[in-house]
Formats: C-alpha cells, structure tokens, sequence
C-alpha cells in the first residue's frame, strides 16, 4: 500500500494491516504513524517521498526532525535568561537606551544598503 504525500491536509486513505488512521491531520501525527507502520521502509524510498513535498512541507519536517535530534543546551539557556534578566532589569531601571522597531528597522536597512555598496552589488 502506497501512502500519498505527507502534508498539513492529507491522510492515508486507510490503515495498513488493519490499524487506524492518525486522528487529526496533523503533520506530527503523521510522521509518527507513518513511522510506526513503516520501520522497514528504506532510506532511498523516504527520501524520495519527502524530496515530493513543497518546500514549506519539507522545512516544517526539517525543523521538527532537527527539534526531535538537538541536544539539551541547558547551560547556553540558563546564560541567555541570566542575560535576559539583566538587560530587563537595566531597562526598568532606565539604564541604557531602547529604539522603536521602525528605527530599529531603518538602522537594519541603511546598514544593508552599505555592506551591498561596499561589495559592489549596488
């Protein structure tokens, strides 16, 4: 039996060997079930499936593999909420300066435009 594309919207049309359908079309539902029932599918046949899919079903599966693979960054996470705390504090403390997004956005842009200059892509 041959699944369809695995998408936001799509679920295989029934069961292999008798199990039901995922509950929800999910996309992590779907790779869960599709990766209880299919162990033996090989690295070659997977892969040409998901090379199938549109580009944001690929990233989404991308990041949710990637996500399932990372390893725990305890110590990088505890820095940046120590760090996090501390500009928090420093702001309500009316240390420092903050911008607005415009201006932060324009300063982003002007600083674009001058690395696209300096290389000659302007």
């Amino acid at each position: 039996l041959r699944f369809g594309r695995i998408a936001w919207s799509r679920r295989p049309a029934c069961g292999l060997g008798g199990r039901p359908r995922p509950p929800a079309p999910c996309l992590a539902l779907h790779i869960y079930y599709l990766s209880s029932i299919c162990m033996d599918r090989s690295y070659d046949s997977l892969r040409a499936e998901v090379l199938q899919l549109d580009r944001d079903s690929q990233r989404r599966l991308a990041d949710e593999i990637e996500d399932r693979l990372a390893e725990p960054h305890d110590e990088i996470d505890e820095a940046w909420s120590q760090e996090i705390k501390r500009r928090l504090d420093a702001h309500r403390r009316g240390e420092g300066s903050s911008v607005t997004a415009e201006e932060s956005i324009a300063n982003a842009r002007k600083h674009l435009e001058e690395a696209k200059r300096a290389r000659g892509w302007l």
